[in-house]
């Protein structure tokens, strides 16, 4: 275990690593073997995880990349593996918890602008009535044809490694 720890170099900050897709894929190929996601519903290594959320995110991309997507997933390993393939994606992602009102769901789609929803079948019928014009299921999403996820790194946001300075000041 200790090899495989070390494996890994330390996360710096701020460092090479502008993502938290680059650096989840970083350590999926130094320990692809090791549990990465795991919950009472099910266990993915890092190598799986990694390629099952390149699957999610091929399957995920819109023709206007700019459109936010709401995920509505429970918190299990099919969840977070759904919310890294969003990552992926390159979309904007709305994290909506399915554990609040409909009605507030409704207000947090309507104020971001979300084009789509990742879901399960579990909360499909919620994300059907929160004004999202487009539902996309976890596990179609799952068994899509993966890309080529080492081509680009689709995703354009980046860390900013000191997100507590305060605004920029102003110009002279």
């Amino acid at each position: 275990m200790q090899a495989e720890q070390d494996a890994v170099p330390p996360l710096v900050v701020p460092g090479d690593t502008r993502s938290v897709t680059r650096r989840f894929r970083d350590v999926a190929r130094r320990i692809p073997e090791l549990p990465a996601l795991v919950s009472p519903d099910g266990a993915y290594t890092f190598g799986a995880a990694d390629t099952l959320s390149d699957r999610i995110a091929t399957h995920l991309r819109p023709d206007r990349p700019g459109d936010p997507l709401a995920v509505l997933l429970p918190q299990t390993a099919d969840g977070l593996l759904g919310l890294l393939g969003a990552l992926k994606s390159g979309r904007p992602v709305v994290l909506l918890d399915p554990t609040l009102p409909a009605d507030r769901l409704r207000q947090i789609v309507d104020r971001s602008g979300a084009t789509g929803c990742l879901t399960d079948a579990d909360h499909r019928a919620t994300a059907a009535t929160i004004g999202v014009p487009a539902l996309v299921d976890l596990a179609p999403a799952l068994a899509a044809p993966a890309a080529d996820p080492y081509t680009a790194d689709p995703a354009p946001y980046t860390v900013d490694p000191n997100p507590h300075r305060g605004p920029a000041p102003p110009d002279a």
